[in-house]
């Protein structure tokens, strides 16, 4: 659907209040913009702040699953929703690039999009939306609770705001933090990046969790017995 000038006016607006509450959010939860490697521009989160837990929600295809689907493997969650005019479809694409710039294409990562927006984001929209981007980017929505309770966990801000000019109830914008948090093959949080960040930063800050020796031998050996 193509936006008239007041609704693009409306929408810049909007942006503009998103980019402020993330970045109330962003210093809320004491992110840095320094890495202590020194090769990437990620945000790294400090050891004394943690992400991530027990969830319960439903893929692209219906299945339900849980936090304990993706151990063994290092999961990239981003928090957004498939109505998003701007943010959300370029966070997800630096997102999913950065997958392929990684030996194997990334195979020992799985990106992840959970919605914020249950309210419209069904099973069936979702699927639609995450196969273009990627074709193992995993969409989960369920229930309000349940977006709401997974959300906390990752400390996810998320707010709906106020509709298009023309007013319609179905039609309006959701403010949220444009970040990608990436949790272990341990289930342990490791760091986050900026949804704004280029796919080769979100790269090079990958590669640097992926090949360290405590996860390489844990997945080389997780292979090993799969086949």
């Amino acid at each position: 659907m193509k936006m008239t000038r007041p609704q693009l006016i409306r929408s810049a607006a909007v942006a503009l209040a998103v980019l402020v509450a993330a970045a109330a959010v962003w210093l809320q939860f004491g992110q840095t913009d320094s890495d202590p490697g020194g090769t990437t521009k990620a945000a790294w989160i400090s050891g004394e702040t943690e992400f991530g837990g027990p969830f319960t929600l439903v893929d692209q295809t219906g299945k339900t699953v849980t936090e304990a689907d993706f151990l063994g493997k290092f999961m990239l969650i981003y928090f957004g929703y498939t109505f998003c005019p701007d943010t959300c479809p370029v966070g997800l694409s630096n997102m999913t690039l950065a997958m392929d710039l990684l030996p194997d294409k990334g195979a020992t990562v799985v990106p992840i999009f959970i919605t914020i927006d249950p309210e419209r984001d069904s099973v069936t929209v979702l699927a639609e939306y995450v196969g273009a981007f990627h074709p193992r980017l995993v969409g989960l929505t369920g229930t309000a609770k349940q977006i709401a309770a997974v959300a906390e966990v990752y400390r996810a801000f998320y707010t709906k705001l106020g509709g298009t000019a023309d007013d319609d109830p179905d039609e309006y914008f959701m403010g949220h933090t444009n970040t990608a948090y990436l949790v272990g093959p341990d289930g342990k949080s490791l760091t986050t990046f900026s949804g704004a960040s280029e796919p080769e930063t979100i790269a090079a800050g990958l590669k640097k969790f992926v090949s360290l020796p405590r996860f390489s031998e844990a997945l080389a050996g997780d292979e090993k017995k799969a086949n």
